[in-house]
């Protein structure tokens, strides 16, 4: 059957994420490196595989939470650290189960394939014997048809937050996160601030962990601190009830989704893993420099589905993401050591039961 291809701001995240690989993986014929495809509102259709610290993988997870989608697809989490032979369910090499034992609870939020079996991701993309691109998360599953339809997450997230969904929705269902298909003004304008966050935001701390120089780390961290500090204007000036702060139009929409995955996770792994250092979103004693982006964050934790034991925002899984993936801690050799997570931090400002 063939799929048909979707419209989306960004692709080939995977490539600025530098955590998703494979040894056998080779260069795509396709420079975006994406399947494209296009989802039927059928129960039961689907299966999207994430990874629970991964911030991609949360754009089409956060999107199901948000609508209640679970009844038509089906959510399948990874050990949320990466290996040499990629995402894993079941552990089977030495590091695998090293990493499993010493990380009970991410292994308890482990889920079993239901494809297959596979005990890797790379398993499920062998299905495709044509892709011979990088191994990454998120992945959409197509029961019907039996095969990958899409492991682009932000066209994944734009279409599941649009009409061919609409009619499966169980929460927040007059909720619209991007613009109606006939606002082409508006979509345009959407496009734009996701393309932004995606280069500007989501991105630039990889960019940062990756850069050769430490001339280029300074530079880059520069921006990423200058574009912290605009999106902190952007919502502080958005509404003076800040309950009310937004990134676009004064209301939630997929841009301030992809907004707070990052600001999650800055405090939680990014200052301390990349070398980035600088202030705390969240503050401390004396409280934060970025109020609004910490209250986006707190708002959207407390969001039905977004935390918790099965939420789509798990903080330790974050952690375990960033201190254990291989290839994250290979590219971070190459320069300096990196820097431990202090043994006493831990996320104030969250419940306890965001912290699981």
């Amino acid at each position: 059957m063939a799929h048909k291809g979707l419209k989306h701001a960004e692709s080939s995240e995977g490539m600025d994420c530098c955590n998703c690989g494979h040894p056998d993986a080779q260069p795509l014929p396709d420079p975006e490196g994406v399947f494209h495809g296009f989802l039927e509102p059928e129960a039961g259709r689907y299966v999207l595989y994430v990874a629970s610290g991964c911030p991609f993988a949360a754009r089409p997870w956060f999107v199901v939470k948000f609508y209640g989608l679970e009844d038509t697809i089906q959510i399948v989490r990874t050990f949320p650290s990466n290996g040499e032979d990629s995402w894993f369910f079941k552990p089977v090499n030495e590091w695998e189960k090293t990493v499993v034992e010493g990380n009970p609870e991410a292994a308890a939020a482990t889920d079993e394939d239901p494809i297959m079996g596979a005990t890797h991701m790379h398993q499920l993309y062998a299905k495709q014997p044509a892709y011979k691109g990088k191994i990454t998360v998120p992945v959409m599953y197509d029961r019907k048809v039996g095969e990958i339809v899409s492991n682009d997450s932000m066209s994944m997230a734009k279409v599941m937050c649009g009409k061919a969904m609409r009619s499966r929705r169980t929460k927040n269902k007059d909720v619209e996160l991007l613009p109606a298909e006939d606002d082409e003004e508006g979509i345009k304008k959407m496009d734009a601030l996701l393309a932004e966050l995606h280069a500007e935001w989501s991105t630039k701390v990889y960019k940062i962990h990756s850069s050769a120089t430490q001339a280029d780390h300074s530079r880059l961290t520069d921006e990423f601190f200058a574009s912290m500090a605009k999106y902190e204007g952007m919502l502080a000036s958005s509404s003076t009830d800040s309950a009310k702060q937004f990134l676009y139009e004064g209301k939630i929409s997929f841009a301030d989704m992809l907004l707070f995955t990052t600001a999650i996770r800055f405090d939680l792994a990014y200052r301390w893993r990349f070398n980035i250092g600088g202030n705390s979103i969240q503050g401390g004693p004396g409280g934060t420099q970025y109020p609004a982006l910490w209250n986006l964050c707190k708002r959207f934790l407390a969001i039905e589905g977004m935390s918790g034991e099965d939420g789509a925002t798990r903080p330790k899984d974050i952690m375990t993401t960033y201190w254990l993936s291989i290839p994250l801690a290979r590219l971070g050799s190459k320069k300096s050591p990196v820097p431990m997570l202090p043994s006493q931090y831990t996320p104030t400002g969250l419940d306890p039961k965001h912290c699981r």
